[in-house]
């Protein structure tokens, strides 16, 4: 698609004029709606004012804003204009010299928020408080001459940046494109309906934030925004659900476990009709817990990557308690995929191998590397792919997640895939939550696995591992932690902070 966002916006306000696209529910306020005709006004109005103060097509603009209602306005207001949006993780404390390197052109911060960033801000640099650019956009007489900026769907849209394993996070280029392409199939492949609400979870800092924000649009659905410092308030989190007749859910299952934790035994949750978990590996047993509460939700296994959007997903059956194991699933209709093992020739089924993917969402390229992300070909095949480093293993189409590429190990000669020990240490009845790393000591690889839950001992973990293990893959040592396992501020495990404690 060469669509770009900006006639996309143009498009779905002349379809959906009246209809509500953005909810913000802050705690104890009460809610604030945009309409898609307003939301693409404001919008319009605040890039003029963005254009006024010397923004331009190409120009980063970096976000830090607690409220994010302005935050979406302004996206829109940076996309119009050709201006690029650049969602920062000050939470990370790597950003500070993300913001160092990248040095973007503008900021559109909260005023709270600025001294994190004073710092790092040079006298050359625009400086947008959130509020004042909001006063801005409601004013008529504010000139739109950005409109006449040529943009196309190649331009970039956003960058955002991956978790990181280690040194600085890369930063993802997502063009116009890319953008336009993942709201419309996405939007059409799970049939969303004009009365549909979702819920943005996810913090706007991350590429899972996209889902909620842009793809109700494509059937004129709404997005309801979020207090971010109320994201892991889990019965906030539930009374939204409620109050704003929340439809669709996209979380990640740290989230719902959450969750989970304050629904009564018999509480149901039936007005939401598509619960979709993502960002880590979900158990079953949260499933299943899951499933009873949301009676009438179709639960979604999705799998994707901060490069390629959404790429494989499952729609649990309703007798979940039968799977031995909880697949990824089946390639979206818009993606291509190659399971290949080293020599880049196709694995059989059973196989383990690297997963590589075409889609029209797949990144323009890393920040570093602009023109060209790191896309090949493959013998026999005219798309580009991208490799994802994941290890997987595939049985009747249907996808099965194994280790991270960077995450096998060799004990004793042999391969171990720390992803495979992590789901035989779930399997235990008292585990909540577990994590294993690797450690090299003395040029000798041992494995630690913290684990989360009650009531469990070392000698229990280990003879249960030892059930299901070969001797060599059973970690040297275990950790119990009665509190949960750290998490970054997206909700995954953070194995960095693990491995801090651990070493």
């Amino acid at each position: 698609m060469t669509m770009t966002v900006r006639a996309l916006g143009e498009e779905l306000s002349g379809r959906y004029a009246e209809q509500t696209a953005y909810t913000y529910k802050a705690q104890g306020q009460p809610p604030q709606s945009l309409t898609y005709a307003e939301l693409q006004l404001l919008s319009a109005r605040m890039a003029g004012y963005f254009y006024e103060r010397g923004v331009r097509k190409g120009h980063y603009m970096a976000f830090y804003c607690d409220n994010p209602l302005h935050s979406a306005i302004a996206y829109w207001a940076c996309l119009k204009l050709g201006a690029v949006c650049m969602p920062l993780n000050m939470e990370d404390d790597r950003f500070y010299r993300v913001l160092d390197v990248l040095s973007p052109d503008a900021f559109f911060v909260s005023a709270s928020m600025l001294p994190a960033l004073t710092p790092h801000i040079s006298g050359s640099q625009q400086l947008f408080l959130h509020d004042a650019a909001i006063e801005a956009a409601q004013n008529p007489q504010i000139a739109m001459s950005y409109a006449e900026t040529p943009l196309g769907g190649n331009d970039p849209a956003f960058l955002y940046f991956t978790s990181g394993s280690t040194g600085l996070p890369k930063g993802v280029m997502l063009s116009h494109s890319n953008l336009v392409s993942y709201t419309l199939l996405g939007g059409q492949n799970y049939k969303f309906h004009s009365t549909d609400s979702f819920l943005c979870h996810a913090p706007l800092h991350s590429d899972m934030s996209l889902f909620p924000l842009f793809l109700p649009l494509a059937a004129g659905a709404r997005c309801v925004l979020i207090s971010p410092r109320q994201r892991w308030n889990p019965q906030y989190v539930k009374n939204i659900i409620l109050e704003e007749r929340i439809s669709t859910l996209f979380l990640v299952p740290s989230a719902l476990r959450l969750l989970l934790l304050v629904l009564r035994e018999e509480e149901e949750l039936s007005r939401v009709n598509s619960l979709f978990l993502s960002g880590e590996k979900a158990s079953l047993s949260e499933v299943r817990s899951a499933q009873i509460h949301f009676t009438n939700a179709q639960v979604y296994n999705l799998y994707g990557n901060t490069e390629c959007n959404d790429i494989l997903a499952y729609p649990i059956p309703a007798d979940a308690h039968e799977l031995a194991d909880l697949p990824l699933g089946k390639p979206l209709p818009y993606v291509k995929t190659l399971l290949l093992d080293d020599a880049l020739q196709p694995c059989r089924d059973g196989e383990i191998g690297e997963l590589y993917v075409s889609s029209p969402t797949v990144m323009h390229g890393y920040y570093s590397s602009r023109e060209t992300g790191p896309t090949q070909r493959i013998p026999g095949h005219q798309e580009l792919f991208f490799p994802t480093k994941d290890l997987m293993t595939r049985k009747h189409g249907v996808y099965y997640y194994v280790s991270r590429k960077d995450n096998m190990v060799k004990i004793s000669g042999q391969r171990v895939y720390l992803s495979a020990v992590e789901s035989v240490i779930k399997q235990h009845s008292e585990v909540v939550e577990a994590a294993v790393i690797a450690i090299t000591h003395e040029n000798r690889v041992q494995l630690s696995a913290a684990v989360h839950g009650s009531f469990i001992s070392v000698n229990g973990l280990r003879e249960h591992c030892s059930t299901y293990l070969p001797p060599y893959a059973v970690p040297a040592s275990f950790w119990i932690s009665e509190v949960p396992l750290p998490k970054t501020t997206t909700g995954k495990t953070d194995y960095q902070e693990l491995k801090r404690q651990f070493i």
